[in-house]
């Protein structure tokens, strides 16, 4: 059976890969002349992602962190997931995966424009019609493809920024800032790496960008940039319409990213993990990739009433940060929270009641507010739990 990839951005050369491990026959067609460029992404994951991808994760490993202090207005916890969180060299990372791709066999046609796609799984490239059984879309946010499809991501976006530079300052955890000076309607970082730091953030309006860049590198003891790279940070959620007839839309073009982050490595992998899983298993291909990417929707779409409670009510986040360091709700919770699942955050303190309970009854005093959205965060888990897809 024959799997066509059109775009080799992470989520097609993730797909590609995990079909190819497999033994399917797979084409894959990226318009550039190269694959990892531009970069926009940071490349912070889990460990179970490392595990997802492979060999290419391992291989361009630029650093593990144990920790990450998260907060706001100076209001910060340490706190330690599950596993460990890793930065990975983007460029290198895409590079690697496009070895090991051809290694299997793969052909990879770089600088080639694919100019139709049908439904039933033809693409034509270059005037002539290819076959597939199951044709993986992922060209992208800007993507022409899938907009003429009537399929893929049409929600909000933000413009993300990152910045190579070195800091007068030592790092040693990531830091997670969700301070409106530093971002505006997300939240900023600052990563160190050997010998330097990636410092970025992500504002609605792109006339607040360099503004919100100075200031940043203010805070992490930045005076020159070496590099300065960015694009489009989806704030979900995932498309509704996912797939048309044998072609399935992934990665950016679907918005499959984490609603909170707009990482989108995590759930690609395990999309294309799913997928490749269910097809060896003798399951169509198409209908495999469906599936998957309806088991992945279903966990974004939680993430996504999450993120809504913490990206639109960061005055509330400061004070539960700083209510969780006085009860010892930070401390208790050390490796129990998943770097992946942002849906379980606000079930992870039921394992410390009396703790959290002292969390809620200050929230209900210094922000009253957060009670309806607490509820309305409950309808929206409910809900997400119901989905069809």
């Amino acid at each position: 059976m024959r799997i066509g990839v059109i775009g080799a951005g992470f989520a097609g050369l993730m797909f590609a890969l995990s079909f190819a491990r497999e033994g399917y026959s797979v084409d894959v067609f990226e318009e550039h002349g190269r694959v990892g460029y531009p970069p926009h992404c940071t490349g912070i994951v889990s460990s179970r992602t490392m595990e997802l991808i492979g060999s290419p994760a391992k291989e361009s490993l630029e650093r593990r962190y144990r920790a990450l202090w998260i907060g706001a207005n100076g209001v910060y916890a340490r706190v330690e997931p599950s596993g460990y969180v890793a930065k990975l060299d983007r460029e290198l990372l895409e590079a690697l995966m496009l070895e090991e791709l051809e290694s299997l066999g793969v052909r990879v046609s770089l600088g080639t424009r694919v100019s139709l796609v049908k439904p039933e799984g033809k693409i034509w490239v270059r005037g002539s019609p290819k076959a597939y059984d199951a044709v993986i879309l992922a060209d992208g946010f800007h993507g022409r493809i899938h907009k003429r499809l009537g399929i893929g991501y049409g929600g909000e976006k933000l413009l993300g920024l990152n910045a190579i530079a070195r800091s007068r300052r030592g790092y040693d955890d990531i830091v997670v800032d969700f301070s409106e000076r530093l971002s505006e309607g997300f939240f900023s970082w600052i990563v160190p790496v050997e010998g330097h730091v990636v410092i970025g953030t992500a504002t609605r309006d792109p006339a607040l960008l360099k503004v919100k860049m100075r200031a940043l590198a203010r805070k992490a003891g930045v005076e020159e940039f070496e590099r300065v790279y960015g694009g489009p940070v989806l704030l979900g959620p995932p498309a509704e319409r996912l797939y048309r007839g044998r072609v399935l839309v992934v990665g950016d073009a679907g918005g499959l990213v984490k609603p909170l982050t707009g990482g989108g490595l995590y759930p690609n992998a395990l999309a294309a993990s799913l997928a490749s899983l269910m097809a060896k298993r003798g399951v169509d291909p198409a209908v495999a990739v469906r599936k998957a990417l309806c088991r992945v929707s279903r966990e974004l779409w939680a993430q996504y009433y999450v993120a809504r409670a913490i990206l639109e009510n960061k005055g509330a986040l400061e004070k539960a940060v700083l209510l969780s360091n006085i009860t010892g709700l930070t401390g208790a919770l050390k490796g129990s929270i998943d770097f992946d699942r942002h849906e379980r955050i606000p079930a992870i303190g039921l394992s410390n009641p009396f703790r959290l309970a002292g969390v809620i009854a200050g929230l209900a005093i210094l922000s009253p507010g957060m009670l309806g959205r607490a509820a309305e965060l409950a309808s929206g888990l409910a809900g997400s739990r119901r989905l069809k897809c």
